[in-house]
């Protein structure tokens, strides 16, 4: 069903057909529709302050919008409209009359072609031809979102974790005011020691291109905003207290101050228990990473190992630099198995949820993954365009 809106109309006729557009989209919601408009009826419409509402709820009950004869700043103006509603949009154009409609949105897409470069200089993203805006969107838009969320949320909850079992020691301590952790362990967390397997996450990926490219319908996670929000957010905070409760606290019970090391007869005071709580966090954070990754790779794998194995010898670097005991800690089974268990029970539930996530309950893409392989081993293989 279309709807026509031009210069044609007088004023008056163009508010009636306005109205009746509304009406008639109302009482036919399960009918799709249609909409031209010129950049004359756009003016006049908007410049009546009574029925620029009206105007936005045409536009956004159709199906699509054709808008002919538009200004730059119609078009900018068209955007606007749509931002203030918190829509998220993308523009795409080729020339320099859509430079202030690129520039206004979300995202803007520049084409570079006949007309010049101008779009594609004021773009966030410049492709050379249309049709590799599919690709665009439904592939790198989607790997892009997902590696995005998941980084975002994984350092809020890095920072958590650590925050959390420093608010716990305060309350054991007597909130004497020092820190649990010593400045070596606070300045390297993030820097050194759990800072490369979020930086090659960059690799990871829940389904391969040819998927996405024939499976338009996986975009509507990200389109939803299912891997952003208030929560998963909160699934990733929940997790770090638990994990924080399980570290802190098993390494309270396994070491207190009435342990004495075997071998050398003396004391654990608090800045050993903080060496084996360190350790374990350290830990833990990496192999969630490796849980949470939907893609491994040797390489990811590497740099995950790398990452643990320079914690020790960057520790005893430590230690034999500024003395103590934390070679000797190393050098004790209760140590272990105090690291061991808390790991244990800290990346059980983790790895629980995934599995079935997997086998009882997967997600639209995994079953866009298992179709594909279905297809893939069967004599009369689909072939996928990729551009």
């Amino acid at each position: 069903n279309l709807i026509q809106l031009h210069s044609m109309l007088n004023t008056r006729k163009i508010i009636n057909e306005c109205e009746n557009a509304v009406r008639l989209i109302n009482s036919k919601r399960k009918k799709k529709f249609d909409l031209i408009i010129d950049g004359f009826c756009l003016n006049v419409i908007r410049k009546k302050r009574d029925y620029k509402q009206l105007l936005l709820e045409l536009l956004l009950s159709m199906e699509s919008v054709i808008c002919c004869r538009f200004t730059p700043m119609d078009k900018g103006i068209i955007v606007d409209l749509l931002r203030s509603q918190g829509k998220v949009v993308l523009s795409i154009g080729d020339g320099g009359n859509d430079v202030v409609m690129i520039q206004k949105s979300n995202v803007g897409i520049g084409i570079k072609g006949k007309e010049g470069n101008q779009a594609a200089r004021a773009s966030d993203y410049a492709i050379t031809k249309f049709k590799y805006l599919k690709k665009l969107i439904l592939v790198h838009g989607r790997y892009s979102y997902e590696r995005t969320s998941f980084v975002v949320q994984y350092c809020f909850y890095k920072s958590l974790f650590i925050a959390i079992i420093q608010i716990l020691y305060s309350y054991y301590s007597g909130f004497a005011g020092t820190s649990f952790f010593n400045t070596f362990c606070l300045t390297a967390h993030n820097i050194v020691f759990t800072s490369l397997p979020v930086i090659f996450f960059v690799l990871d990926r829940d389904c391969e291109p040819n998927i996405l490219m024939s499976n338009p319908e996986l975009y509507s996670r990200t389109r939803e905003g299912r891997s952003f929000n208030i929560k998963t957010f909160t699934i990733w905070f929940l997790k770090s207290l638990f994990h924080a409760l399980v570290v802190f606290f098993i390494t309270i019970k396994t070491f207190d101050h009435q342990y004495i090391h075997t071998a050398y007869a003396y004391p654990m005071d608090f800045g050993s228990m903080s060496i084996v709580t360190y350790t374990g966090l350290i830990l833990i954070q990496n192999l969630t990473i490796l849980i949470e990754s939907r893609s491994l790779t040797k390489l990811n794998i590497g740099i995950i190992v790398f990452s643990q194995l320079l914690y020790f010898i960057s520790m005893g670097f430590y230690n034999s630099y500024v003395g103590g005991d934390i070679l000797i800690l190393f050098s004790d089974p209760l140590f272990w198995f105090a690291v061991i268990l808390m790991t244990f029970i800290a990346v059980l539930p983790n790895y629980i949820i995934r599995y079935y996530r997997k086998h009882y309950n997967p997600r639209d893409f995994q079953l866009a993954v298992d179709k594909f392989d279905a297809i893939e081993s069967s004599p009369l293989l689909l072939q996928y365009t990729d551009y």
